[in-house]
């Protein structure tokens, strides 16, 4: 009698959960997420060169802070091809402060996207290496290069064609440590961000 018990408890309480986990899933609406983004745009204007002026934008402050919620909508703008680089931009920085696991998930979206030429070189340049960031962020890859998540995402940029000379170069100098050890290298005689 207590098996059954457990087992009809155990199967509430997963079908409690899967209700919860749709309804998160669902709180979002990609047009709410659209005009975030439209008023973000609006805030920074055409274009921003460094990532501090990412900041300076109240809404993508708000959309950062709670990535977690958008990365959904996130996806479906990088995905789409009438979305601006610009717009594409806000999504890679925004999702910068998710763990690596789900980072390394969405790495492997824009992998996908460039080979179907929805993303380019310097969009997938700024979700492997995101500059302006504080060390553990725009490091998160070269730090974490013998994760197998990590090193499965190196070997699979590294397989695709049609990479300028210098982004191969970096890809592979994070690879294989190198890039870790300079910057080991550069913090010890004194260099810091």
């Amino acid at each position: 009698m207590k098996t059954i018990t457990i087992i009809f408890a155990l199967t509430y309480f997963c079908n409690n959960v899967r209700g919860i986990e749709q309804k998160e899933v669902s709180i979002t609406n990609p047009s709410r997420f659209d005009s975030l983004l439209t008023q973000t745009e609006k805030e920074l204007g055409v274009c921003c060169d460094a990532t501090i002026q990412f900041f300076s934008s109240k809404t993508f402050q708000k959309i950062y802070d709670s990535s977690y919620m958008y990365i959904t909508d996130i996806k479906m703008v990088l995905s789409d091809s009438k979305q601006s680089n610009f717009r594409k931009q806000i999504c890679i920085y925004v999702v910068q402060k998710v763990d690596l696991k789900t980072y390394c998930i969405l790495t492997s979206h824009c992998i996908d996207l460039y080979k179907k030429k929805l993303l380019n070189e310097e969009l997938l340049d700024k979700v492997f290496f995101p500059r302006g960031f504080k060390s553990s962020i725009s490091m998160r890859f070269i730090s974490n290069y013998k994760n197998k998540d990590v090193a499965i995402l190196f070997k699979s940029a590294l397989a695709m064609k049609g990479l300028s000379k210098n982004f191969r170069q970096r890809l592979k100098s994070a690879q294989s440590g190198k890039a870790l050890r300079e910057r080991q290298k550069m913090e010890a005689s004194g260099y810091s961000e």
